[in-house]
């Protein structure tokens, strides 16, 4: 279980993603302002669909970030990064 609890809007996004997903919209964005735990959120997403996904950053820093949550929400997944000159997946 995660140490990491939602604030009552993450919860809020959550419910949102959730219900719009279930009629049918299946490309949603969401949008927080800095500082807000959008890793979190997705973090959180990740765990409830449990599907693979994909995360785009445009900064070592960002992918270092989400992967730290991911892992730290998602303890069991496997987490990869693959960024120009380098290639760090999961172990085959």
């Amino acid at each position: 279980m995660s140490d990491i609890r939602l604030r009552p809007y993450q919860e809020e996004c959550l419910e949102h993603i959730s219900r719009d997903f279930e009629e049918g919209i299946h490309r949603q964005l969401i949008h927080l302002p800095t500082g807000a735990g959008k890793t979190v959120v997705f973090s959180h997403l990740i765990k409830e669909q449990n599907a693979r996904s994909l995360i785009l950053a445009h900064t070592t820093e960002l992918l270092d970030q989400a992967r730290e949550k991911i892992s730290m929400i998602c303890p069991s997944l496997d987490v990869g990064l693959v960024k120009a000159g380098l290639c760090n997946g999961p172990p085959k």
